[in-house]
């Protein structure tokens, strides 16, 4: 069994929004904002073009979902604004790895921004569903989830 670390937190401006994908040297970031959905590549620790937060207006920021292989960053509007989970799992053995295709519009924005999906049919993505244990009963659920990477998923039924 590996180790895993979670913390959270609240976001108070878009400052903090920049803060957590400066902790990502690669990876991926989707925006769900009030006009729509924005994706783009993390690279050295910054997003690319039209989804630079340093453009977005706090309030229209509902959901934020920065990952690579090794961690996840999702951050979530609630009643009391903006709050985030960080979840580093550190060969965590304690998931069950599932797949979901993306929505088509989603889909089409990372044809367009990142090369190596740009001829894929049906774009997927990897998730490990995180398994926790009842400390009275010692039974099993899933407790939360964390996003892993893009993938091919046409010849997927």
């Amino acid at each position: 069994m590996g180790t895993e670390a979670i913390s959270r937190g609240s976001i108070e401006e878009v400052n903090d929004v920049t803060a957590q994908i400066k902790e990502f040297k690669k990876g991926h970031a989707i925006f769900l904002m009030s006009s729509g959905i924005q994706y783009s590549m993390i690279t050295s620790g910054k997003v690319s073009d039209d989804a630079d937060p340093e453009n977005f207006i706090i309030m229209d920021i509902q959901q934020i979902w920065l990952f690579n292989k090794c961690k996840d960053c999702r951050i979530w509007r609630n009643h009391k604004g903006l709050s985030y989970r960080i979840r580093n799992d550190n060969n965590s053995k304690d998931f069950q790895e599932s797949k979901m295709m993306l929505r088509p519009e989603l889909a089409k924005k990372i044809k367009t921004k990142n090369v190596d999906f740009a001829s894929v049919a049906r774009i997927g993505i990897t998730q490990h569903q995180i398994i926790g244990y009842d400390q009275i009963t010692g039974q099993a659920g899933y407790v939360d989830y964390r996003l892993i990477e893009f993938t091919d998923m046409t010849n997927k039924n």
